[in-house]
């Protein structure tokens, strides 16, 4: 079957409130590295980023899921859709190599399909402005993708973290030419966002030896350390209390527990909701400006808002997609 659905606004749960002591302690050395000098977005304030998984962009996260067998990317838009009630989207190049890695790359405030072949280093990029398609080498085998706002100019950028060397690599869409960032070590979890709320994403890691977020702000170039989550959690940054800043939040597998770490008043939220093997999907799919809780499971959605569970085709959920990629 296809799909449709059609979330309103309306309250989340209550999530339970812990105080936390203390706070990012500001760092020192750069882990991995020196962060080079790189532009600083204009001052002003940060503007409303796009929902994940947006194809319409009626502010909403989609509930969408992308074929990797196939390459088909199969959406069902939260405001409208066909009577039937569902649609394929379109498709894109498939493989054993190729990743989905979705965003805004023309500046439409719709999600683009986009994949990329690791084994080459290719994007193929469909805009969803003029449905025409590009490609662009970019990266290298074993490069993660990262693909981001990095110049807060409101189209995802192009970019890779090489673990091999810690380096972040990344292309503005402003050009006119790439940038590299050493920061990180090989075995950290790359986790860009808007940290500090500039409407650039920072460059960031979780060190999972250690339980650790790394974060190198975009605003004034400092870099701050946060002791929160355990290896074995999915991380989960996203902004939870709309606040225009990315919290960082970690899923727990083992019991489907959310805990998040408010950035507007340090404390942190927990939550209960999903059961142990869904992945979690976190997205805005009431278009209130906060991320919602969401878990998926065998072609179901349950998003933590007191609405019915929706089931979708077969696929991977492309809100799962973004960096720091639930799926994998």
């Amino acid at each position: 079957m296809r799909l449709r659905v059609r979330i309103g606004c309306v309250l989340a749960a209550a999530l339970t409130l812990v105080a936390v002591p203390g706070g990012a302690v500001p760092g020192g050395a750069v882990p991995g590295g020196v962060v080079p000098a790189r532009a600083v977005p204009p001052p002003g304030p940060a503007p409303t980023a796009a929902a994940v998984a947006d194809f319409d962009g009626d502010g909403c996260t989609d509930v969408s899921v992308w074929d990797p067998e196939s390459g088909t990317w199969d959406v069902g838009r939260c405001a409208e859709g066909p009577p039937n009630g569902g649609w394929i989207y379109g498709q894109t190049l498939h493989g054993p190599t190729v990743l989905a890695v979705p965003g805004d790359y023309d500046g439409d405030r719709r999600t683009d399909l986009a994949v990329l072949d690791a084994a080459t280093g290719t994007w193929t990029i469909t805009g969803s402005a003029t449905r025409s398609r590009h490609d662009v080498q970019f990266g290298l085998s074993g490069d993660l993708p990262v693909q981001a706002d990095y110049d807060a100019d409101g189209r995802t950028d192009l970019a890779v973290f090489r673990p091999s060397d810690g380096t972040w690599y990344v292309l503005p869409s402003g050009g006119p030419s790439f940038y590299g960032v050493p920061f990180g070590l090989a075995d950290d979890i790359p986790v860009p966002g808007d940290y500090d709320g500039d409407g650039a994403a920072d460059v960031a890691v979780f060190r999972p030896s250690t339980g650790t977020w790394m974060i190198s702000r975009s605003a004034d170039g400092q870099v701050s350390y946060q002791p929160f989550g355990l290896a074995s959690d999915r991380l989960v940054p996203a902004d939870y209390d709309g606040d225009r800043r990315t919290d960082l939040a970690v899923f727990r597998p083992s019991d489907a527990s959310w805990w998040i770490l408010n950035s507007g008043d340090g404390t942190v939220r927990y939550r209960q909701w999903g059961s142990p093997g869904e992945l979690p999907v976190p997205g805005d799919y009431d278009a209130d400006g906060r991320t919602d809780l969401a878990v998926f499971g065998n072609g179901r959605w349950s998003v933590d808002l007191g609405l019915a569970a929706v089931l979708s085709p077969a696929g991977v959920p492309v809100p799962s997609l973004y960096p720091p990629r639930t799926w994998r």
